[in-house]
């Protein structure tokens, strides 16, 4: 809710008002003020707080720690972030887990899995990694002549720059790139899905997925859905935002940009990722609401 200050046009409804749920790392201090003020239970789930972030609130620890006196419950994506809460003045931190687990991905398409094919998908890849991907691709195929690789960029306005990266790439290659806008899914070896909503689509037919965003400096990326579709999984090493839910899933392969070649090499021996058993359930977090 960044229009905090807007608050005057929904305060007459407040005294109806019974539990306040808020997510992540939406702390507004008015928000919770006054929600608590109505007497109504307030609650903060799935809260993080990252270790980049974490010196941020730091130099405001006093403003948290008033903050946090308006906040009843807070259920933490993980035991750092419980920690790092209760050192910024959060009282009552229970350690739940990210509740994305809950959340199963939607298939929107189904494509038929060929089973003489290797699907290689290289998701929600940020600037530098569709090349270091692509790199490592060709000489994987030299070994595996069945692969297939599937690029799917994070950002459909890289949609056009990674076309042409892909094209000159290729040029002094025997192999062939579709788009999947002009296309559809189709045969090739290289498949540039440059539409929206698809990726899920592709996990479903994944023998490996290459997450990106963790090979270049943002964070990584949400391993949740690869793991609901058990591929097998590989991941960058920049995964600062995505701890809690890397915490989640197991087996995964955490490479160095050097050693990609090395870990798709090893597919077949990576074992294929699934959700860990946590203890928690949808059932729980609605109870905790519901107090």
């Amino acid at each position: 809710m960044p229009f905090e200050t807007l608050l005057f046009a929904w305060k007459k409804n407040l005294k109806r008002l019974k539990t306040l749920v808020v997510t992540e790392a939406e702390l507004w201090f008015n928000v919770f003020d006054s929600a608590q003020k109505v007497g109504a239970k307030t609650m903060l789930i799935n809260a993080r707080i990252s270790v980049r972030s974490y010196p941020k609130y730091q130099r405001f620890s006093f403003f948290y720690a008033l903050l946090f006196k308006r906040i009843d419950l807070i259920l933490a994506q993980s035991k750092d972030d419980k920690k790092r809460l209760l050192n910024l003045g959060a009282k009552k931190v229970v350690d739940f887990l990210n509740i994305k687990r809950f959340s199963k991905p939607v298939i929107t398409s189904f494509y038929p899995k060929n089973p003489s094919a290797l699907n290689v998908i290289l998701a929600s890849t940020h600037e530098g990694e569709e090349e270091l991907g692509l790199k490592a691709f060709l000489e994987f195929k030299k070994t595996f002549k069945n692969a297939r690789l599937i690029v799917v960029p994070r950002h459909p306005e890289r949609f056009k720059s990674v076309q042409n990266l892909l094209q000159d790439a290729l040029k002094t290659t025997p192999f062939s790139l579709e788009c999947f806008s002009s296309k559809g899914f189709v045969e090739c070896d290289i498949l540039l899905v440059d539409s929206l909503g698809e990726l899920n689509n592709f996990y479903a037919i994944a023998d490996v997925v290459i997450l990106g965003g963790s090979f270049v400096k943002m964070g990584g990326h949400n391993p949740l859905e690869p793991a609901f579709f058990n591929t097998r999984l590989i991941t960058g090493e920049y995964l600062f935002n995505q701890v809690a839910l890397f915490e989640l899933v197991k087996p995964y392969k955490i490479v160095q940009k050097e050693d990609l070649l090395d870990a798709l090499l090893d597919y077949e021996n990576l074992g294929v990722v699934r959700f860990l058993e946590n203890g928690h359930d949808l059932n729980e977090l609605l109870a905790f609401i519901k107090e």
